[in-house]
């Protein structure tokens, strides 16, 4: 079975993603609960 890898593009947009809900969280327990939140979607 052969392993699908991620490119260094989809790599750049998920960590810019981050970058975006943290700079919108006061705190990171509000960071943490709103990335959660995304992985249960």
């Amino acid at each position: 079975m052969e392993e699908m890898g991620m490119t260094n593009d989809q790599f750049e947009k998920i960590l810019k993603m981050v970058v975006l809900i943290l700079d919108g969280c006061e705190d990171l327990d509000e960071a943490k609960k709103k990335i959660s939140s995304l992985l249960d979607s």
